[in-house]
């Protein structure tokens, strides 16, 4: 083995940071989904005439 071949740094194919955004994205939207349903519950169980212990679904 070489001088040449140990100093060698290893770097990845593919930046990693494409990997990343899309999964961070993926987690952002999953959340604001979340925070959107939670706050519109009370009108659409309004709207049902259902009881906010039925809308819950426990």
């Amino acid at each position: 083995m070489t001088n040449e071949q140990i100093k060698e740094e290893w770097k990845p194919k593919v930046n990693p940071w494409i990997m990343i955004i899309p999964v961070m994205l993926s987690v952002f939207i999953y959340v604001l989904d979340g925070t959107i349903g939670n706050v519109a519950l009370p009108h659409m169980a309004g709207s049902f005439s259902a009881t906010r212990d039925e809308s819950c679904g426990f």
